[in-house]
Parts: C-alpha cells; structure tokens; sequence
C-alpha cells in the first residue's frame, strides 16, 4: 500500500501531512524536505508541491475557525469533498458531545486507501467517494476499503466491486441516529 507521502513524492497528491517521527520510510525525509513545508506542531509536517500553494492555504487558513480549516485542509489533501464534509462534521461536534460523537463516527465510518490517499469516508458516501477518485485522479490501483475489520478490495472503475462492497457494508452496518450529533 502506497503511503501518503510516497505519493506526493511521486506527484500523485497536491500535498501531503505527515508525523517525521513516525514514518515508516525515514529515508524520504530528506526528499521530502525538498518542497515547501509548514511546521503547524512538534513533528507534524505538510508539505506542499509549491511555495505559492504554501502560502495560498497559510492565508485561506488564518481567521478562521477550527471547522473551516479542517475543512481547507481535507481539500488541499485531496480528499473528496464528501469525506471532508464528513469529518468536519465529526470533529465539530467531538467537544460538545465525545461519546455520542465517538458512536456516531465509528458506526458511520468506513476506511478507505487508494494509492496515498486514506480517510474516512461515511457510509452512505462511499460509492460517490470512490468515484469521485477514479474521475479525479485516474490512478489504476485497488481501492482497499476497511469495515468491522473486513476489507474489501475495489478495482479500479469496477462498478461491481464498488457495488458488491457497498451492499455488504450496508448489511452489516448498526444504524445510528443521525441526530445524535
């Protein structure tokens, strides 16, 4: 499975968010310290494809709450849109509320990996998530997605490994209020 910064090094991702004091290939880090970077905390790096990019995300980044910038950053990831919108969601709400917030996510969530991109995609989202991902980055790999500890691989543009992973997942699943958050 191709990291995340494996794929930004190969020029498969606008950016890339990374710990250095846990990567599994140490000997990248010089590589990638070659492109612009944004220290945000301790060893918690992103790097970016230009010092423009850098700056543009720095700027779009100040002033705003901690939602929107979770948001900008799923977006400057490269992380579909509905898999953002589900994270800020979560997060947004973990303070006021962790443990229903904890119970919704994980009864909602399923992970997914394609070629240096790996989030968390809600359920219900995850057949226009992977799609979203074959139509924007057109990369032929599996899509591994991760469910109660089953994995289910897609291949790419395989609408019936897609469909077949999104009915299995949908059996299994415990619904869970979305009122709760």
């Amino acid at each position: 499975m191709v990291s995340s910064y494996e794929a930004f090094l190969k020029g498969l991702k606008p950016a890339t968010y990374v710990n250095l004091d846990i990567l599994s290939q140490p000997e990248l880090i010089p590589a990638l310290k070659e492109y612009p970077s944004w220290n945000e905390c301790e060893n918690f790096w992103m790097f970016f494809r230009s010092e423009e990019q850098k700056e543009n995300f720095l700027s779009n980044c100040k002033c705003v709450d901690e939602s929107s910038r979770h948001r900008l950053l799923g977006i400057e990831l490269g992380f579909p849109p509905k898999a953002v919108d589900f994270y800020v969601k979560m997060s947004s709400q973990y303070d006021e509320n962790p443990i229903e917030t904890d119970r919704w996510y994980f009864a909602n969530k399923v992970g997914v990996h394609y070629h240096g991109y790996h989030f968390a995609s809600r359920i219900d989202d995850l057949e226009e998530n992977i799609k979203w991902l074959w139509k924007t980055y057109q990369i032929v790999d599996v899509a591994e997605v991760r469910f109660n500890k089953e994995s289910y691989s897609i291949r790419y543009l395989s609408d019936s490994d897609l469909h077949k992973a999104v009915e299995v997942i949908m059996d299994e699943r415990v619904p869970v209020l979305e009122s709760v958050i």
